[in-house]
């Protein structure tokens, strides 16, 4: 028999151990939506859950805790770099409402207030 003929494939239990996590973080995820907690920290910790199952579901259903490191690398880099260019972009907006909300919005009620 040769190589190619052999085939690595996973237990039935850790299908059912990673569905289990699964139920188990959309209850969570569930829990949180209707809990009253701040609106804030509802979105946080639901995006939290949300990428725990997509990263379980990608390691296992996707086979990616297998595959090659260029292979990982490729699917999973973009989606950082991105998330990584909202935040930095997300606090850069916030610098630049709360600049010009300091020097323009003030400067210019001075002005036409006195006229």
């Amino acid at each position: 028999m040769s190589d190619h003929d052999e085939h690595a494939t996973m237990p039935l239990k850790s299908y059912y151990w990673v569905w289990g996590w699964l139920f188990v973080l959309s209850v969570c995820s569930y829990i949180v939506d209707i809990s009253p907690i701040p609106q804030m920290l509802q979105w946080i910790l639901i995006t939290f859950f949300m990428i725990a199952k997509a990263a379980l579901i990608m390691a296992v259903f996707m086979h990616m805790q297998w595959e090659r490191l260029s292979l990982v690398t490729m699917v999973l880099v973009p989606p950082g770099a991105l998330l990584f260019a909202l935040f930095v972009f997300g606090f850069e907006g916030l610098h630049i409402e709360t600049v010009r909300e300091t020097f323009f919005v003030n400067e210019f009620f001075s002005r036409t207030e006195g006229r």
